[in-house]
């Protein structure tokens, strides 16, 4: 499989990355802390929107079982980021 210059430019991004992290150079976002690899629950909630003919409400109720994802998590506040 071939790839094309874009899928090359976010693939050599996402390793970079990945290499920052491991390296400790990444910064949390919100604090300022050092980022690392860590795990989180993702969410299942499932939204209806519109619900009582509104749009002023809405109703969410559990699409499964939470699932285990891989994240990057800020050591100092624990807030996460997606990889």
């Amino acid at each position: 499989m071939a790839l094309n210059e874009q899928q090359f430019d976010d693939m050599y991004q996402a390793v970079a990355y990945e290499h920052a992290v491991k390296a400790g150079i990444v910064k949390c976002r919100k604090c300022g802390g050092q980022v690392k690899q860590g795990v989180a629950i993702q969410s299942t909630l499932v939204s209806s929107i519109g619900d009582f003919h509104s749009t002023d409400y809405c109703t969410f109720s559990v699409g499964g079982p939470g699932q285990l994802i891989d994240v990057y998590k800020c050591g100092e506040c624990g807030h996460s980021y997606s990889r």
